[in-house]
């Protein structure tokens, strides 16, 4: 009797249907604060490492030897390049897809697209992915693609209606960055609002390339852009223009973190906006202590 009980209840088992679990996502989910010696720990040793790679790479004989470039094979490059177009198609139906799921799908953030794609695979994943294979992102641009396709049906095109000020240079993605990170943590973002802040983003980004042109809106205010083009810094391959008549340029193989010596911050500003991907990292990693929710609940 007992056998045919324990069959029965183990056939229910497999036959019901798993409610969905949540481990860890983006709903209003309590988790355990980490105590504090953990953080500590984990801080430390993260800038012990940076220490032992930057004193690698200053020392002289590293970075010399360090620095050299292996070009890549011109069949491997040119089999590349056939790739662009249908990743660029792919970046741009990325982002469409995010707004229509945003605007007419669930909001219900553990089952929409948009929330797992932007937050976990772009904001995320695509930052790995970039240390390890370079600035992609500056040739799969979204936003980038769609001014392009809009100035090939203009006759001006998007040249500017004013010239950049020198004078601004990094402080509009300094702030724009500022303002990602302050909703990032701060927000409360449902698919839904998530769109909206896509398409004003997306509107945002138009404007300024027709206001100070393609050129310098992409290279100074469209944050992600600066973003993943400082983390580029640490990838393996490096993108040299071609030197002379002509456009275009090669890949190349180099140490990891070389890039990081090749240039100076060109602006004060690019050197606070450096700062505050350290910093909000860092914050970002405090306030799961036990003392930043000791005194998150005694404020409240």
């Amino acid at each position: 009797m007992a056998r045919k009980a324990f069959a029965f209840a183990a056939s229910a088992a497999v036959l019901v249907p798993p409610a969905r679990a949540l481990a860890h996502s983006f709903g209003r989910l309590y988790n355990l604060p980490i105590p504090v010696w953990l953080y500590l720990y984990g801080a430390a040793a993260a800038l012990a490492l940076s220490f032992v790679i930057v004193a690698y790479f200053v020392t002289e004989p590293s970075a010399v030897r360090s620095r050299r470039t292996v070009p890549i094979d011109e069949a491997d490059w040119v089999r590349g390049l056939r790739l662009l177009p249908a990743l660029r198609l792919a970046s741009v139906c990325a982002l469409l897809a995010c707004l229509a799921t945003g605007f007419f799908g669930t909001n219900d953030p553990y089952a929409n697209f948009n929330m797992t794609f932007f937050w976990v695979v772009f904001v995320l994943g695509f930052a790995y992915l970039t240390a390890f294979i370079g600035d992609l992102y500056a040739v799969i641009n979204p936003w980038k693609l769609m001014v392009e396709a809009i100035e090939r049906c203009s006759a001006r095109g998007w040249r500017g209606r004013f010239a950049y000020p020198p004078q601004l240079a990094y402080y509009p993605a300094l702030a724009l960055y500022l303002t990602f990170i302050w909703i990032e943590l701060f927000g409360a973002i449902r698919p839904f609002s998530l769109a909206a802040l896509l398409l004003a983003y997306g509107v945002i980004n138009l404007l300024g390339a027709w206001w100070v042109g393609k050129i310098a809106w992409f290279r100074y205010c469209e944050f992600f852009g600066v973003f993943f083009r400082l983390i580029a810094k640490m990838s393996p391959l490096a993108y040299m223009p071609v030197v002379g008549p002509g456009r275009g340029g090669r890949l190349r193989w180099r140490a990891p973190f070389t890039g990081l010596l090749d240039e100076r911050a060109e602006h004060f500003s690019l050197v606070l906006f450096v700062l505050f991907m350290l910093s909000s990292t860092a914050f970002d990693g405090l306030r799961e202590t036990v003392p930043w929710f000791d005194l998150w609940w005694m404020l409240l």
